[in-house]
């Protein structure tokens, strides 16, 4: 039987609100030793991603600037974002991050009729599912 995304993905989410600063993610990201934040609105639903490639990329068109802009987490968020469901087998989220060429998938729960975000699943723990298998 193959192995769902429930049995490898990371439970909890580390999340941001749209109106945080960049500066204020990167700490964020720094302080939790993590390399994305998922973005929720008041009622904890999915709104976007913001990695540190976002804030990198981000900081350079403030520098171009010259200090003018200020970003915040919903100017430079990724919106379009792959889900899974904690049900979803191991091998569907990962055509899912090859095809899509990312790192990770939010798995979500529908609640209320909105995607609410319950874990994480990344390339780092398929290859850690891998390494298991071996033993």
């Amino acid at each position: 039987m193959d192995r769902i995304v429930g049995d490898v993905m990371h439970r909890g989410v580390l999340t941001c609100r749209p109106t945080l600063s960049i500066q204020d993610v990167a700490h964020q990201m720094t302080t939790r030793d993590v390399s994305a934040l998922v973005v929720v609105d008041s009622d904890e639903s999915l709104l976007g991603l913001v990695s540190r490639t976002d804030l990198v990329g981000a900081q350079i068109r403030e520098n171009q600037g010259e200090g003018m802009v200020k970003f915040t987490v919903k100017e430079i968020m990724v919106t379009n974002i792959v889900s899974v469901s904690p049900n979803d087998t191991i091998e569907h989220a990962s055509k899912l991050m090859i095809n899509h060429k990312i790192h990770r998938v939010v798995v979500t729960e529908e609640h209320g009729g909105k995607q609410r975000p319950i874990g994480i699943l990344s390339i780092t723990d398929l290859v850690r599912e891998m390494a298991r298998k071996k033993d």
